[in-house]
Protein backbone atom coordinates (compact mmCIF):
# COMPACT_ATOMS: atom_id res chain seq x y z
CA UNK A 1 0.00 0.00 0.00
CA UNK A 2 2.71 2.27 0.95
CA UNK A 3 4.26 1.61 -2.68
CA UNK A 4 1.36 2.58 -4.60
CA UNK A 5 1.06 5.90 -2.61
CA UNK A 6 4.69 6.88 -3.27
CA UNK A 7 4.33 6.23 -7.11
CA UNK A 8 1.26 8.56 -7.58
CA UNK A 9 2.41 11.10 -5.33
CA UNK A 10 1.44 14.86 -6.45
CA UNK A 11 4.54 16.89 -7.81
CA UNK A 12 4.80 20.32 -6.64
CA UNK A 13 6.27 22.89 -9.56
CA UNK A 14 7.95 22.55 -12.88
CA UNK A 15 10.19 19.51 -13.66
CA UNK A 16 13.26 19.83 -15.46
CA UNK A 17 11.85 19.49 -19.01
CA UNK A 18 9.36 22.18 -18.84
CA UNK A 19 12.07 24.57 -17.44
CA UNK A 20 14.21 23.68 -20.57
CA UNK A 21 11.91 24.24 -23.01
CA UNK A 22 10.66 27.97 -21.12
CA UNK A 23 14.70 28.67 -21.27
CA UNK A 24 15.12 27.29 -25.39
CA UNK A 25 11.85 29.64 -25.84
CA UNK A 26 13.29 32.61 -24.01
CA UNK A 27 16.51 32.28 -25.91
CA UNK A 28 14.32 32.07 -29.10
CA UNK A 29 12.67 35.49 -28.53
CA UNK A 30 15.35 37.48 -27.11
CA UNK A 31 17.91 36.94 -29.71
CA UNK A 32 15.94 38.31 -32.84
CA UNK A 33 14.68 41.08 -29.75
CA UNK A 34 18.46 42.12 -29.50
CA UNK A 35 19.16 42.89 -32.89
CA UNK A 36 15.89 44.61 -33.72
CA UNK A 37 15.88 47.22 -30.58
CA UNK A 38 20.08 48.03 -31.62
CA UNK A 39 18.26 48.51 -35.19
CA UNK A 40 15.73 51.05 -33.20
CA UNK A 41 18.79 52.53 -31.13
CA UNK A 42 20.21 53.19 -34.02
CA UNK A 43 17.86 55.33 -35.97
CA UNK A 44 17.14 57.12 -32.62
CA UNK A 45 20.96 58.32 -32.70
CA UNK A 46 20.49 59.38 -35.95
CA UNK A 47 17.36 61.49 -35.00
CA UNK A 48 19.51 63.14 -32.29
CA UNK A 49 22.71 63.41 -34.06
CA UNK A 50 20.56 65.95 -35.93
CA UNK A 51 18.83 67.46 -33.79
CA UNK A 52 21.55 68.62 -31.96
CA UNK A 53 23.54 70.34 -35.05
CA UNK A 54 19.71 72.48 -35.13
CA UNK A 55 20.32 73.11 -31.97
CA UNK A 56 24.00 73.88 -32.26
CA UNK A 57 24.15 77.77 -32.61
CA UNK A 58 27.75 77.63 -33.26
CA UNK A 59 27.76 75.96 -36.18
CA UNK A 60 25.29 77.59 -37.72
CA UNK A 61 27.65 80.46 -38.91
CA UNK A 62 29.59 77.78 -41.48
CA UNK A 63 25.99 76.45 -42.51
CA UNK A 64 26.31 77.31 -46.54
CA UNK A 65 29.33 74.41 -46.52
CA UNK A 66 27.77 71.37 -47.24
CA UNK A 67 30.99 69.53 -47.04
CA UNK A 68 31.29 70.85 -43.16
CA UNK A 69 28.12 69.77 -42.47
CA UNK A 70 28.28 66.15 -43.80
CA UNK A 71 32.05 65.86 -41.89
CA UNK A 72 30.34 67.55 -38.31
CA UNK A 73 27.42 65.33 -38.73
CA UNK A 74 29.36 62.05 -39.57
CA UNK A 75 31.71 63.10 -36.43
CA UNK A 76 28.22 63.33 -34.27
CA UNK A 77 27.26 59.74 -35.82
CA UNK A 78 30.43 58.05 -34.74
CA UNK A 79 30.43 59.50 -31.03
CA UNK A 80 26.75 58.03 -31.02
CA UNK A 81 28.81 54.98 -32.27
CA UNK A 82 26.55 54.83 -35.76
CA UNK A 83 29.37 53.74 -38.29
CA UNK A 84 26.72 52.59 -40.97
CA UNK A 85 25.47 55.82 -41.75
CA UNK A 86 27.73 56.72 -44.92
CA UNK A 87 28.33 60.43 -46.83
CA UNK A 88 26.85 59.51 -49.95
CA UNK A 89 23.28 58.61 -47.71
CA UNK A 90 23.67 62.09 -46.40
CA UNK A 91 22.08 65.24 -48.57
CA UNK A 92 22.45 68.81 -47.52
CA UNK A 93 20.18 71.37 -50.03
CA UNK A 94 20.63 74.58 -49.85
CA UNK A 95 17.37 76.79 -49.89
CA UNK A 96 16.60 80.15 -50.00
CA UNK A 97 17.12 80.94 -46.37
CA UNK A 98 17.56 77.69 -44.82
CA UNK A 99 19.50 74.98 -46.03
CA UNK A 100 17.88 71.20 -45.54
CA UNK A 101 19.98 67.83 -44.09
CA UNK A 102 18.93 64.54 -44.56
CA UNK A 103 19.66 61.31 -43.81
CA UNK A 104 18.15 58.10 -45.58
CA UNK A 105 19.17 54.92 -44.71
CA UNK A 106 17.85 51.36 -44.84
CA UNK A 107 18.51 48.62 -42.33
CA UNK A 108 18.68 45.02 -43.19
CA UNK A 109 19.29 42.20 -40.24
CA UNK A 110 18.99 38.79 -40.62
CA UNK A 111 17.05 37.94 -38.18
CA UNK A 112 16.66 33.62 -38.36
CA UNK A 113 17.91 31.41 -41.80
CA UNK A 114 16.44 33.44 -44.77
CA UNK A 115 14.04 36.26 -42.28
CA UNK A 116 15.59 39.92 -42.72
CA UNK A 117 13.88 42.65 -40.41
CA UNK A 118 13.90 45.93 -42.31
CA UNK A 119 13.97 49.82 -41.31
CA UNK A 120 13.86 52.51 -43.52
CA UNK A 121 15.46 56.02 -42.09
CA UNK A 122 14.55 58.73 -43.27
CA UNK A 123 15.43 61.63 -41.05
CA UNK A 124 15.58 65.63 -42.08
CA UNK A 125 16.24 68.80 -40.61
CA UNK A 126 16.08 72.66 -41.53
CA UNK A 127 18.89 74.52 -40.64
CA UNK A 128 18.67 78.62 -40.70
CA UNK A 129 21.41 80.30 -42.74
CA UNK A 130 23.11 83.56 -42.52
CA UNK A 131 23.93 85.38 -45.49
CA UNK A 132 27.00 87.42 -45.27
Amino acid sequence: MKLKARIFRKQNGMSMVSWLLLLVLVIAISIPATKIVQIYINSFHIAVALKDIKLNKLFQLNVNDPKIIKTKLLKSLAILNVTEVTPGEITVTNADDKCIVRIQHHYKEKILFDRYFTLDVDESVELPTTNK
